[in-house]
């Protein structure tokens, strides 16, 4: 299974982008304090750490959406150019 997929059946809502940067901002935090040997409350870095890479596959997924769009939208724009040019190069009917 894609690691898209799984995203989408562990993060069914969508966060806003405040929330993304937030929670990738707070999972960059724990794990810094967890390599640097801070156990004092793993539960809740394991949860921030959840919470950022949920953020991570959302804004990743977004990002593909993005990209998908914009090629269709050159793909048009192609596509139209190419119907002028035909249209410019039939012989006009009298």
């Amino acid at each position: 299974m894609s690691a898209l997929a799984v995203f989408g059946q562990t993060c069914p809502q969508r966060m806003s982008a405040e929330e993304v940067g937030r929670n990738i901002g707070s999972a960059l935090h724990a794990g810094l304090a967890i390599t640097q040997g801070d156990n004092r409350d793993l539960e809740a870095q394991r949860e921030r750490l959840k919470l950022g890479a949920q953020a991570i596959m959302q804004a990743w997924r977004d990002l593909d959406v993005l990209e998908i769009r914009e090629e269709t939208e050159v793909l048009t724009r192609l596509q139209n150019v190419e119907r002028t040019i035909s249209a410019r190069q039939r012989p006009a009917l009298a």
